[in-house]
């Protein structure tokens, strides 16, 4: 059971399908993989115009295929009958070969700590996540169901709900008893191991431990300190928010957020200058750790500015601040001088050739002088729509940062 590929395997459609039909009817099925239970593989529809959207084949009934719709993020379209089902090469063709064809040895190297502990033979089965899962119980049924707990079970699941947040979740397989997960040498799980968002992963179950192995757990993800902007309020998991007013430490720190779940970040943080991540006290110690371990807190930096990308490596310019400034220019052209400068103005004869020489009516009795020139002067002019910066059009987002 798994994923199935057979070379060049296409068919043309039948008959028209809406964005939302799951079976696809084609002339000929017979060019595709033969599938049982369990087994699948991904097709591409294509049109005339070269649209195309990934479906997952999970079933073929003669020349009937069953198919779930807008696989690896395509989005889904109608189709008409000269239109074409191909079985192409996609990323999640590639992912889950190499998650089927590497899971004996993956399965043995996570458990190393007793070589006995793991002799994966071919039971080796997709399972599904049940309704009652939760991020830190995970309840699953396989396809077909284990009867029983031994050393030769590998499961792969696509977790369907949020990853782990504690570091002893659980996993229940098929009725069968509780078990907790753990990683390679016995290890306790760190939050965000059991990936979540659909990752497919591989659990072993070790007899030696009496407890589930995970073999693939998460890390291949943005990497701590990475800024992601997004269409969202709330904090996703192993994300924060970037907001001035939060203050990051250890435990007992005071910090609005404190504990090990924010060390990574304030030692990314202990890197900028006091004016970027101000730290309590105002110096830095000699190093994160000793200011983490002293109880100092960090604050986060403030974002209410354009980010820009930073040209070199010296971590003293990391985060570094610029304060506002306009390019210095030159404005042109011809100006009626009473109306720019909104009042009355004179031409003072005896000031002949002197820059400057347009003044305001000081009240001399003189008569002034309204007329269009290129005379040299310092005024000052209001720009419409004013106020207290200069920007360009934007729109505004939250910005996060990888814990």
């Amino acid at each position: 059971m798994g994923i199935k590929i057979n070379n060049q395997a296409w068919g043309q459609l039948s008959g028209s399908i809406s964005d939302v039909d799951t079976t696809i009817s084609v002339l000929d099925a017979s060019l595709f993989p033969t599938l049982g239970v369990g087994d699948y593989f991904y097709g591409t529809l294509v049109n005339s115009s070269n649209l195309i959207e990934i479906v997952k084949v999970t079933s073929i009934a003669i020349n009937d295929l069953t198919v779930e719709r807008g696989a690896e993020g395509t989005t889904a379209r109608p189709y008409t009958s000269t239109d074409r089902i191909e079985q192409r090469v996609t990323a999640a063709t590639v992912v889950d070969l190499y998650l089927e064809n590497s899971v004996n040895a993956a399965a043995s190297e996570a458990n190393a700590l007793a070589s006995a502990s793991i002799a994966v033979s071919s039971n080796i089965r997709s399972a599904v996540v049940h309704a009652s899962s939760t991020k830190n119980v995970l309840v699953v049924n396989s396809v077909p169901p284990f009867g029983s707990l031994t050393k030769d079970l590998v499961i792969i699941v696509e977790v369907s709900h949020d990853a782990n947040d504690i570091d002893t979740p659980t996993l229940q397989v098929d009725g069968l008893p509780v078990k907790d997960i753990v990683k390679n040498d016995d290890q306790l799980l760190v939050a965000g191991d059991t990936g979540g968002g659909n990752a497919k992963k591989i659990f072993a179950f070790s007899e030696l431990l009496d407890k589930w192995v995970l073999v693939n757990p998460s890390g291949t993800g943005p990497p701590p300190g990475s800024l992601q902007f997004m269409m969202r309020l709330d904090e996703p998991f192993g994300w924060l928010r970037v907001d001035h007013s939060y203050y990051l430490g250890g435990e007992d720190s005071s910090a609005t957020h404190e504990g090990g779940t924010y060390r990574d970040l304030y030692g990314l943080l202990w890197v900028m200058e006091n004016t970027v991540a101000e730290i309590s006290g105002g110096v830095r110690g000699a190093s994160a750790e000793a200011d983490w371990d002293s109880g100092k807190t960090i604050r986060m930096p403030a974002v209410n500015r354009f980010l820009r990308a930073m040209e070199n490596s010296d971590p003293v310019n990391l985060g570094e601040y610029q304060d506002d400034q306009n390019k210095a220019h030159n404005h042109g052209g011809v100006t009626g001088l009473t109306a720019a400068f909104g009042n009355r103005l004179f031409y003072d004869p005896s000031q002949d050739g002197a820059i400057g020489n347009l003044t305001a009516d000081p009240g001399t009795g003189r008569p002034p002088v309204h007329e269009t020139g290129y005379y040299d002067g310092i005024h000052a002019h209001g720009i419409p729509n004013d106020g207290s910066e200069g920007r360009p059009r934007n729109n505004r987002f939250p910005l996060f940062v990888k814990l």
